[in-house]
This record gives structure tokens, sequence and C-alpha cells, in this order.
């Protein structure tokens, strides 16, 4: 299935519309990825992941391609481990601190850094 992908500020204006979404979360999320990995703007992807975020129950089915490219950027505090597949939720369990409040979960450069202390 072949994917027409959109700019920035389209996907922004997607993500606006609980109908865009409805209609085309899957591109909007295809699109959301290939920024994410061609790393060229690293806050755009980021800040678009957010706001999708915003929308998960709007992308429905769609919406484990979602808690993919949270766990790929590193935004760990923002995942249910409990709806998440096997290998997402391994990453959220090395983000988990040890000896810490259970619910406390890092984002990656925290427990980069956590790990280093």
């Amino acid at each position: 299935m072949p994917v027409d992908y959109l700019e920035i500020e389209q996907i922004r204006e997607a993500l606006t519309s609980p109908d865009a979404i409805a209609s085309k979360g899957f591109s909007v999320l295809a699109s959301i990825a290939r920024l994410t990995n061609e790393g060229a703007a690293p806050q755009e992807s980021q800040e678009l992941v957010l706001r999708a975020l915003e929308a998960r129950k709007q992308f429905g089915p769609a919406s484990v391609l979602l808690d993919a490219l949270v766990r790929q950027i590193g935004l760990f505090p923002y995942l249910n481990p409990h709806e998440l597949g096997t290998a997402d939720q391994i990453a959220w369990e090395f983000n988990r601190p040890a000896n810490m409040p259970e619910q406390v979960v890092f984002h990656e450069p925290q427990a980069r850094v956590f790990v280093l202390c």
C-alpha cells in the first residue's frame, strides 16, 4: 500500500482535526516516522509525536505505530506499559530506574544520566 507522505505543516494541520486523523491517520504517522528516521528535523519530529499523542484515540488500531514512534524518540513516560507490545514494554522497563517508585519512568536522556551517577 503506497503512502503519500505529508509535509510538516500538513501533518500539523491534520493533527488538529479528528476527521483528518480518522481518514489519513496512517499517512500522518508514516510521515512522522519518515521525518524521525531521516533525522533532519528532530525537534519537529518530537513536537509532532507529542501532538499525535494528544489525539491518540483517533488513531484507533494505528496507535501501536504511535507507541513505536514514542519509543523511538525516547519519550517513555508517555507510554502505558499495559498497552505495549513486548519490544516496547522491554524498552519501557529499561528506562524505569531501580529503587524508585514503580510509576517513575525516565526519558531516554534522563536514563543515560541516571546510569552514570
